[in-house]
């Protein structure tokens, strides 16, 4: 049983390690408290050197419901349950409110493709800060997800990566968000270490962590 217990930590280390270099030392009790300080304060603050992102006073919103939209989707609005039939066209015809428009330098996009594609065709706000209505809405209308799912993931979406008192979340950076330490790309939110296709956070000179590495992944 012991020795079962000591190669799990082992492998528990094994990814922390490689995130964070530091780790190894304090498991194996080396380095003394400035050092490991100083290590983790130069690893977390990476990210402040990461580039900029774009901050916005007021929040656009999502193109707003028309005759169109959600009556030739599932028809769910206002975060509640749509039809659930999907083989709809997307965007639907004649639906030139969701037509796609090529995000600009002030938009904000991240690493989920799904909810980039909702941002460019204004399924959800095209500068990138959504809410949890938007994101109900769009999973249903364009996704077909069961409202079930839906609510799940967009309730966790924002808990975890947003802000939960005003129900906004940021698909990217923390973008125009007042909480600090939000956004999907923020470390260990969408994206954690040990990833198939995404630099390990300590391992990236920026603090990139939730870019695609065509390198790694095509290894």
């Amino acid at each position: 049983m012991r020795s079962l217990t000591s190669l799990s930590l082992a492998a528990a280390v094994i990814p922390l390690s490689s995130a964070y270099p530091w780790a190894l030392n304090i498991a194996n009790g080396e380095g003394n408290a400035a050092e490991i300080s100083e290590a983790v304060t130069s690893t977390l603050s990476k990210r402040a050197d990461g580039g900029t992102c774009p901050v916005h006073v007021l929040r656009k919103g999502a193109a707003p419901y028309s005759d169109v939209y959600p009556s030739k989707y599932t028809g769910a609005k206002n975060g509640l349950p749509g039809t659930g039939k999907g083989g709809v066209l997307v965007p639907a015809k004649g639906d030139t409110a969701h037509a796609y428009v090529k995000p600009s330098a002030s938009d904000v996009r991240g690493p989920c493709p799904g909810l980039n594609t909702l941002a460019n065709h204004n399924f959800i706000s095209h500068d990138g800060q959504t809410t949890f209505t938007e994101m109900v809405d769009a999973a249903q209308n364009v996704y077909n997800w069961k409202y079930d799912l839906a609510t799940f993931v967009a309730t966790v979406g924002v808990a975890q990566d947003g802000d939960p008192l005003t129900q906004t979340m940021s698909i990217g950076c923390a973008g125009g968000l007042p909480k600090s330490g939000t956004g999907l790309q923020t470390h260990n939110k969408f994206e954690a270490d040990a990833s198939l296709a995404r630099t390990d956070y300590a391992l990236s000179p920026t603090g990139d962590a939730y870019t695609v590495n065509g390198t790694l992944f095509g290894e």
